[in-house]
């Protein structure tokens, strides 16, 4: 609690590196993801790859030999933001430290996310992989995340990780995490992943089970994703991937959750956008709405209403901190749909005063301020409040 708030970090990170490879099965740990320090110039900025393939870090984003330059840059702004976990990264960002982050922040539950390894390799990148081997490598991380949050379980509450690759697979594991490990959530990427999007009736079963668990379903984007990522026509310049990864995926993403009409063939799946600011579906709902009215209904003929309709009955987005938008959104939407979340521990994130910041703006009003931070999280999570999802 903070100021007299009660907060819900809707979108709180830990840093897992390659902890989680020694609680895959281990007929597949030999396969996992492996470390690789990238250039001896980078010791802080390294990398991982899967299967011969690069997963994350300047390889991956920097191949080239002409591009090292923009990889130094990279990890000077890297190193400067990184600067501001100095005890954290001496605990390995580790429960202790996580716990330290919601003392100083205020934070009294939040929802756990990944930041690397298991971020990158749901993504185009890895088209194709064995899907065994997928469904081990979020089985290993799902475990590892619980071990994790079992510091303060009543705090830290795991998110799963989605084996994409191959939706039985899928199932299966997300069944496993929120019946075993009690996760409230399950995440996915919003790129086209072998050839599929979202709305694909191929993940229909995914999308039934989440119904029937009552467990929502979370689109977060990471950048580096590979083709035909938004950001890889700025391949060699991080700063330039990041600004375009994040907004643009999540904007197609979900014109495919809600215009391919899976929320009309899910009517109570509940489905969140993080990580990319809320002041973007000012245009796009508007934009998504005004393209059916001008060409018609023809090619979407499942469609019983509009775009922007079921997008307010069933999805949330979170909010920067600091995002001037957010007067518009809620001028427009109002506030039942909206969250907030800190991005802890990431470079750009605003600790140690994240919530300082969301509570000092002045575009919103405190009875917003009391249903971003609390109500609507615990109602999208389905831990009680909010306008669904209760669990009374």
């Amino acid at each position: 609690m903070k100021n007299g708030y009660r907060i819900f970090d809707a979108d709180m990170h830990i840093m897992e590196d390659l902890k989680f490879v020694e609680y895959m099965p281990a007929e597949y740990r030999d396969r996992g993801p492996k470390a690789i320090p990238l250039d001896e110039s980078f010791p802080d900025f390294t990398g991982s790859t899967l299967e011969g393939r690069a997963l994350s870090g300047p390889m991956y984003i920097y191949p080239e030999p002409e591009m090292k330059p923009n990889a130094a840059l990279a990890r000077k702004s890297y190193a400067e933001g990184m600067a501001k976990y100095e005890e954290e990264r001496a605990d390995g960002f580790g429960p202790k430290s996580q716990m330290v982050a919601l003392e100083t922040e205020g934070i009294d539950i939040a929802a756990m996310y990944p930041s690397s390894t298991i971020l990158s390799f749901p993504t185009p990148k890895m088209n194709g992989l064995d899907p065994k081997l997928s469904a081990a490598i979020c089985k290993g991380y799902n475990d590892w995340l619980t071990d994790f949050c079992s510091a303060d379980s009543s705090r830290m509450k795991g998110v799963a990780a989605t084996p994409i690759h191959d939706v039985e697979e899928s199932v299966v594991e997300i069944s496993r995490a929120v019946k075993e490990n009690s996760m409230i959530a399950a995440y996915i990427r919003p790129n086209v992943i072998n050839g599929r999007n979202l709305h694909d009736a191929y993940y229909e079963p995914l999308y039934s089970l989440l119904e029937e668990l009552d467990i929502p379903l979370v689109v977060h984007e990471g950048t580096a994703g590979g083709p035909p990522g938004a950001d890889q026509r700025f391949l060699g310049n991080w700063v330039m991937m990041h600004m375009a990864a994040h907004p643009l995926e999540q904007m197609l993403g979900s014109e495919s959750i809600v215009v391919g009409g899976v929320l009309e063939r899910h009517p109570k799946l509940r489905v969140a956008f993080l990580e990319c600011g809320c002041s973007w579906l000012v245009y796009w709902l508007w934009r998504l709405d005004e393209e059916l009215e001008a060409w018609g209904w023809h090619e979407v003929p499942w469609l019983k209403k509009k775009p922007s309709e079921y997008f307010m009955e069933q999805c949330y987005v979170s909010m920067e901190g600091d995002e001037p938008g957010v007067k518009y959104y809620v001028e427009m939407f109002g506030n039942d749909r909206l969250l907030w979340a800190s991005d802890y521990p990431h470079p750009d994130a605003g600790y140690p005063h994240a919530t300082e910041e969301f509570l000092a703006l002045e575009s919103i009003s405190e009875e917003t301020k009391r249903k971003v931070l609390w109500d609507n999280p615990m109602g999208f999570y389905g831990l009680g409040g909010g306008v669904e999802g209760r669990k009374d």
